[in-house]
């Protein structure tokens, strides 16, 4: 049977289905008689783990979760080219933060290397909350983890190994718990198994500290992206308690800037990864702001409006925007600012100089400020 996935180069993966999902698929394939009802797949990527188990009848429907909300599209439009989209629910979670319901008889997973231990961990070891009675674990390691999910299945009494599997480069695992399992449903995320280490905000009063997260960039210092947005809220003023809104907030340092500067409202911060959105409102909560003034917007691209327009834009480009996606960053700008409203960007010089363009051909924006920083560059652009 063959299998076809809409793929990108943003997500894991991208040339062609990786060795380590293949493998673990090859041991799923005979391992269920009779086949799973349900089935959850935790960091699914553009979706070839559940997909292809629902695809081949291996199981009836599938629960989809990753933090990457680029890979929640994909995965959901996988389904649909699979013509299984009726069978699969895809959404953004940390792990199992979000999974709305447990009973899960198969819980498969392609644990990503440079996730953590304490991620690690969770992964394989909480997956006894949402399983059904007698559902089982398949999971697939590259090789040098191998000794550590060894060493965490034979420190829990509780867990059989029915199934090990090994070559070069990878390690497979099937197994379950001996025990019924606890029907907790979702739970608060977890932030300290990201924790990384602490950061400040320069220029705010005594360097406003915040911590920062495994895996999301900025950990140690802020880029030199993030410094331009910093330094340009700083110099700034903005009478009347602004509402901002806020693409890709990164650990935090723009949002908590704009919050210590200038006391806004409300602040929207919008992004692709659920990790960075959390901790970003977890550093500005923690900081005194009601975490009731703030929203999360989990989307794959910059959002096209929200319920309310805002003052004030801040944003940070990845760094391989094409002109078309510069065009619509342009055009959302517009969207989401109320009329005399300031959008500012901060990246790479190439990606700002076909952002500057963009504005330029937008109807009813102009470009105002304009910065350089070791290779980077800021653009201001108001809505008139």
């Amino acid at each position: 049977m063959n299998l076809e996935f809409e793929i990108t180069q943003r997500l894991f993966s991208s040339f062609k289905v990786d060795a380590g999902t293949r493998f673990l698929l090859r041991t799923i394939a005979s391992a269920f008689d009779p086949a799973p009802r349900k089935v959850l797949d935790v960091g699914c990527g553009y979706g070839p783990l559940g997909i292809a188990m629902v695809a081949t009848g291996l199981a009836d429907r599938a629960h989809m979760v990753d933090r990457d909300a680029l890979a929640v599209e994909y995965s959901r439009r996988n389904a649909e080219l699979n013509a299984v989209p009726g069978q699969i629910e895809a959404y953004g979670s940390l792990g199992y933060s979000d999974v709305p319901e447990g009973g899960f008889d198969v819980i498969v997973s392609n644990i990503p290397g440079k996730a953590g231990p304490d991620v690690v961990e969770s992964i394989v070891l909480d997956s006894r909350n949402y399983l059904a009675e007698d559902g089982s674990v398949a999971c697939v390691v590259v090789s040098p983890l191998g000794e550590f999910i060894d060493d965490l299945l034979a420190s829990d009494d509780s867990i059989t190994v029915t199934a090990r599997d090994a070559n070069q480069h990878y390690c497979t695992y099937h197994y379950r718990f001996n025990h019924s399992p606890i029907d907790i449903g979702p739970i608060a995320p977890d932030l300290d198994m990201y924790y990384r280490g602490e950061s400040t905000i320069d220029g705010s009063p005594d360097g406003a500290a915040l911590q920062t997260a495994r895996g999301v960039e900025d950990f140690e210092i802020p880029g030199h992206g993030t410094v331009l947005l910093v330094r340009w809220i700083a110099e700034t003023e903005l009478s009347g308690n602004p509402s901002v809104f806020i693409y890709e907030p990164g650990q935090g340092h723009v949002p908590l800037a704009a919050m210590l500067t200038m006391a806004p409202t409300a602040l929207a911060l919008n992004g692709h990864d659920l990790l960075a959105l959390r901790y970003s409102k977890y550093n500005l909560v923690a900081n005194g702001l009601d975490p009731d003034n703030v929203s999360l917007l989990h989307t794959s691209e910059m959002a096209n409006s929200d319920a309310s327009q805002h003052d004030l834009l801040l944003g940070r480009l990845r760094g391989d925007e094409t002109a078309t996606d510069c065009t619509q960053l342009a055009v959302r700008s517009k969207s989401l600012l109320k009329p005399g409203g300031t959008a500012v960007f901060a990246g790479g010089s190439t990606f700002i100089t076909r952002l500057e363009q963009a504005v330029r051909h937008t109807g009813g924006l102009s470009v105002g400020m304009r910065r350089k920083h070791h290779g980077y560059r800021l653009l201001a652009f108001g809505v008139s």
